[in-house]
C-alpha cells in the first residue's frame, strides 16, 4: 500500500469517526458537518478510482449506520420499567 492510500484509508476513518462521534453525542454536533465535508474532499479531490471511492464510502456509511444504531439503542429502554 502506498501513502497516497493510507492517507486515502487515515481520511476517511477521521470522516467517519466524526461523523459518528457527532451523531451519538449532541454536544458535539459541529463534527457531524465537518466529518461530512471532509468525506466530500476525500470522493472529489483524493480518490483516484471508483474502487477507492467505494472503500471509502463503506468506511463512512458503517461508520455512520453504527452511530445512528447505538443512538436508537440508547433512546429506547432495553427492559421495561417495574
Amino acid at each position: 500500500m502506498t501513502m497516497r492510500r493510507y492517507g486515502l484509508l487515515l481520511r476517511s476513518t477521521l470522516a467517519a469517526v466524526s461523523i459518528g462521534l457527532g451523531t451519538l453525542f449532541p454536544a458535539l454536533w459541529l463534527l457531524a458537518p465537518l466529518g461530512l465535508a471532509l468525506f466530500l474532499y476525500v470522493l472529489l479531490y483524493t480518490a483516484q478510482s471508483a474502487r477507492e471511492a467505494l472503500v471509502a464510502g463503506l468506511i463512512v456509511g458503517f461508520a455512520a449506520g453504527a452511530g445512528g444504531v447505538w443512538w436508537m439503542w440508547d433512546m429506547l429502554p432495553i427492559s421495561s420499567p417495574p
